[in-house]
């Protein structure tokens, strides 16, 4: 007879699951030791076409060679629905970015701690000096028309914005972000 080694699946999956928390230890350490990046903003919710504004702090531990800094205004539209199973399937996609830059390339020194101030317009539903009145409640009839199709078929659609602040490094960049609310007038 013949027999067949059994492998135990158990050590296996044990070793894999070590290995990725190893990594992700890595990985932030080997961040947390370039440096860090700090927003600060003065409130978390805006109208469409108010200015948001705030500063970001960069701190560098150890000398680095940087590509760019900018913070960047993101969009993200967030599609939740059920399938046949009633099991809910959540997916984000990015709709909307705009990136402004703080900092061109170059050196820092360690123990930078510098200081960059931005504002950024949230985007929204101001009309341009072009558009019509007609065209605005055209475009508002097709939003409801999807709205109304989506809530029939069980699906659920939300925007989620976020404020990000990165320093574009090689290898482990810094970054931070914070959520952001935006209401359209």
């Amino acid at each position: 007879m013949l027999k067949l080694a059994t492998i135990e699946t158990g050590p296996i999956i044990i070793g894999v699951v070590v290995l990725i928390l190893f990594c992700l230890a890595l990985y932030y350490i080997v961040r947390m030791m370039k440096g860090k990046v700090e927003i600060e903003l003065p409130k978390r919710g805006y109208n469409s076409g108010e200015e948001i504004s705030g500063s970001v702090t960069l701190t560098s531990r150890k000398e680095l060679k940087m590509n760019r800094f900018f913070v960047a205004l993101i969009g993200y539209e967030r599609i939740e629905r059920y399938d046949s199973d009633g099991n809910r399937k959540t997916r984000r996609k990015e709709i909307y970015r705009y990136e402004h830059n703080l900092a061109e390339a170059g050196a820092l020194r360690a123990g930078n701690n510098q200081r960059f101030e931005f504002t950024i317009v949230a985007p929204g539903s101001q009309k341009s000096a072009d558009s019509s009145e007609l065209s605005g409640q055209i475009a508002g009839a097709i939003k409801t028309t999807v709205n109304v199709i989506s809530a029939m078929s069980g699906t659920s659609r939300r925007l989620e914005w976020k404020l990000e602040a990165r320093a574009d490094l090689p290898g482990v960049d810094l970054a931070s972000s914070k959520k952001l609310r935006i209401n359209y007038i």
